[in-house]
């Protein structure tokens, strides 16, 4: 089990993300009770390599989360697949910023169409985190942008 700790923001001008390595990601979710448990699993395409991964999350603080995350084999993303809820797709591009990186999602669902948050992960709730002039309003512990959250919104 890990512990996951981030800050998350909107970002809703433009930003030059050239040259920076993007992944294809698409999330699913089997319990998305965003202020209690999260199990969701993910198909990540980065260039050629597929990556499917099982996860659970658990909320801490507004910040973190115990997070588990296990790959999974084809068959068994399936099973999980078979019953999970609608398909989040995004681009998630990895930017660099200082010793920290900055992932930008860019929603791909028509229903999120111009949604596009940042969210940077820390080693410490209190480590110091200047954001860059880009990242619009923090929304760290709106539990409104979670990501199950948004899988919901697909649902209707």
């Amino acid at each position: 089990m890990a512990l996951e700790i981030e800050r998350r923001f909107l970002i809703t001008g433009a930003v030059d993300l050239t040259g920076c390595r993007s992944l294809e990601i698409e999330q699913r979710y089997l319990q998305a009770d965003v202020a209690e448990h999260v199990e969701r699993i993910r198909r990540v395409r980065d260039g050629a390599q597929i990556r499917l991964i099982h996860t659970t999350k658990r909320p801490v603080t507004n910040m973190s989360s115990e997070e588990i995350e296990r790959d999974l084999t084809p068959t068994e993303f399936d099973e999980f697949a078979s019953r999970a809820g609608p398909t989040l797709r995004k681009i998630r591009t990895l930017v660099p910023c200082g010793d920290l990186t900055i992932e930008v999602d860019r929603f791909l669902n028509p229903e999120l169409a111009g949604l596009v948050i940042a969210e940077v992960e820390l080693p410490s709730e209190d480590k110091p985190f200047e954001p860059p002039h880009w990242l619009g309003r923090e929304i760290t512990g709106d539990r409104s942008f979670a990501n199950a959250a948004l899988a919901r919104r697909l649902e209707s």
